[in-house]
């Protein structure tokens, strides 16, 4: 559904001054970047989904129209202030899952602005015709989540640039008892570190017990996340990762026995990190699920 088409239903369903602040938003949505049109009435902002839709123009909820924001709502942001005005409407609007079958179902427990509830939906936040002083909020939250996801683009594209090659990274992992460290060499590419290695090692002995890994780079990275082990490197599934791995290792056909069905990737998908630029000047605190990051120019900040 594009933009014109959105405004199209909205003129045919909707009426008085919810047209008019659903027009209105229509409006914030094309002067800040924000894209209708996505499948089940998304809302994008450079391709990933920001917010959901809804419009019939029913008594009967979730019309005449809501709006379904998700983001991470449990950290503070300086950049964009949060009011307490700003933080009681968000409160009066958390969605609690309605056990609708969904993959969310029943909900989880979640932080929004520093107050927890039970049994949120995978989309935080629900207004239902909001009026025109709750739409300034709905539009405040979604620059927010804007400004996040400028963050988090800008430090992925410092993470490509410095670890989209082979880089020397330490991997953290438990036996259940003692933690145990490592050096490797690793390959960064959409959000995760990939490694070549046996899976007769004590790394992925440990991974395959508890998945839950630390990071840390040389190159002024620290962070967490989920390992797996991706199989027997020549399998189909692998072809894209073994190529970019050869092309970046040039040791790579010297040091790894391919017959060997043990040969294979880890994968460590990251979860969260602190990425350093500048000698601590700056310092992006990256959620990588939720692709979003927050920035600091102080010192020890996210420390």
């Amino acid at each position: 559904m594009s933009e014109h088409n959105m405004e199209k239903i909205i003129g045919e369903v909707l009426t008085g001054e919810t047209k008019l602040n659903a027009l209105d938003f229509i409006v914030f949505l094309k002067d800040n970047g924000f894209h209708t049109g996505g499948e089940h009435g998304s809302v994008t902002y450079k391709d990933e989904a920001v917010c959901y839709m809804h419009l019939d123009g029913s008594e009967q909820a979730p019309g005449p129209w809501t709006i379904w924001l998700m983001s991470d709502y449990s950290a503070p942001h300086k950049d964009i202030p949060i009011d307490e005005e700003l933080k009681n409407i968000a409160w009066a609007n958390v969605n609690i899952c309605g056990n609708c079958g969904g993959d969310c179902s029943p909900g989880t427990r979640k932080a929004i602005f520093g107050q927890e509830f039970d049994n949120v939906c995978s989309s935080d936040l629900a207004f239902r015709d909001p009026d025109a002083k709750t739409l300034g909020y709905v539009k405040k939250l979604m620059e927010m989540r804007k400004y996040e996801m400028d963050k988090y683009n800008a430090a992925i594209e410092i993470m490509v640039e410095r670890f989209s090659k082979d880089s020397l990274i330490a991997i953290a992992t438990t036996d259940g008892e003692r933690l145990h460290n490592r050096m490797v060499d690793a390959y960064f590419d959409n959000g995760a570190f990939y490694v070549s290695t046996h899976a007769l090692s004590n790394k992925m002995k440990q991974v395959e017990t508890n998945p839950e890994v630390a990071v840390c780079a040389v190159d002024w990275f620290s962070g967490h996340g989920n390992a797996r082990n991706l199989g027997w490197v020549l399998e189909p599934q692998n072809a894209e990762i073994r190529s970019k791995l050869r092309e970046a290792f040039s040791w790579y056909d010297h040091a790894n026995n391919e017959q060997d069905k043990n040969c294979c990737f880890l994968e460590i998908r990251l979860t969260d990190g602190m990425l350093i630029k500048d000698h601590h000047a700056v310092r992006y605190q990256i959620d990588f699920a939720n692709k979003t990051a927050l920035l600091s120019e102080n010192w020890g900040e996210f420390m």
